[in-house]
């Protein structure tokens, strides 16, 4: 069994981990993962029509953004396991998180991560031309003021987030010699004594792993 992503979630919030079997876990583990961990997957997504690559929860943990390899951007509802389908319903969830909140009620109305390389906030990363595998990870820096991409042409991109713009310009970063196959920010830590290190307290790195020349880069 191949395990495909398994996001940053809200906390104190289910565990879940997408397969190559078009479903979004909660659900079909291992019987070794169950009895390891003590759970018991809550429900299973299987709406996707091809093996699912990316999903992300919203902080108040009650929706699932998903792509799968078909090209698809599917949304759950974690209460009932249900699909979503009014993209609409979830648009305040899109809403650009920096300066904070004056209303409570949407204090966590917003997505947790943003690893799904389809969607409203990210859909200028796409350059004209490219097909739906072309990009192959992308990752929002936890100020929620940029996004970064990985694609198969070697490159990894940052972009201001949220990037709606078609044509959104961006900064560049080469040096991987195929595909890049995975981006991801460092996270922001919050304990004191990590803190106290200063590389440790920028956390203003980002990590790119490759394909055919096997190399991980620290930008």
């Amino acid at each position: 069994m191949f395990v495909y992503d398994l996001p940053e979630i809200p906390p104190a919030f289910l565990l879940s981990a997408t397969t190559p079997g078009n479903t979004n876990d909660g659900g079909d583990w291992p019987d070794e993962w169950t009895q390891c961990l003590n759970v018991k997957p809550k429900f299973t997504f299987n709406k996707h029509s091809s093996a699912i690559l990316h999903f992300d929860y919203t902080a108040d943990g009650k929706y699932i953004q998903s792509n799968c390899q078909a090209y698809e951007l599917l949304f759950c509802n974690t209460s009932t396991g249900k699909q979503e389908t009014s993209a609409s319903k979830l648009a305040d969830y899109n809403n650009d998180r920096v300066g904070g909140v004056e209303d409570e009620e949407d204090e966590f109305k917003y997505w947790h991560s943003q690893t799904c390389s389809l969607g409203w906030p990210v859909q200028g990363i796409w350059p004209s031309g490219a097909d739906g595998s072309d990009i192959n990870a992308v990752d929002r820096h936890y100020s929620h003021k940029y996004i970064a991409s990985s694609d198969d042409f070697g490159l990894v991109k940052v972009f201001r987030y949220p990037c709606v713009k078609e044509n959104s310009k961006f900064v560049k970063g080469t040096g991987h010699s195929s595909h890049v196959t995975c981006v991801r920010f460092t996270k922001q830590l919050t304990n004191t004594n990590e803190s106290n290190n200063n590389d440790s307290n920028n956390c203003e790195y980002l990590i790119s792993t490759g394909g055919n020349d096997k190399c991980i880069f620290v930008w």
